[in-house]
């Protein structure tokens, strides 16, 4: 997560200018500080639902998966689009997302 550059093809930019990892986009997580502008966009919809304050992921559209950020073990959801692509977007130990997968992931 970084300020003060261009984003990448690969980044969302904040409205306060920080680029984050477009992977980072409707996850539950708030990356946008103080904004949360990554969690509110028209397409967090599709990924996760919010009941009784909790977010749910979308089975139909998402993986649960669990990583690490800032020593804390955090679930997140993850589009269906970083399955099955030879990389682990998930902890090594719980590698939902790459689990299963036809090239023997």
């Amino acid at each position: 997560l970084t300020t003060g550059r261009n984003c990448t093809n690969y980044e969302y930019r904040c409205s306060n200018s920080r680029c984050i990892p477009k992977g980072n986009l409707c996850d539950t997580q708030c990356d946008c500080a103080a904004t949360c502008e990554d969690e509110s966009l028209d397409q967090c919809s599709h990924y996760y639902t919010k009941i009784n304050g909790l977010s749910v992921c979308k089975s139909e559209a998402t993986v649960a998966c669990t990583l690490s950020e800032n020593g804390k073990v955090v679930e997140r959801c993850i589009g269906t689009n970083y399955t099955c692509n030879g990389f682990n977007d998930c902890l090594r130990n719980f590698a939902d997302d790459e689990y299963g997968c036809e090239y023997g992931g």
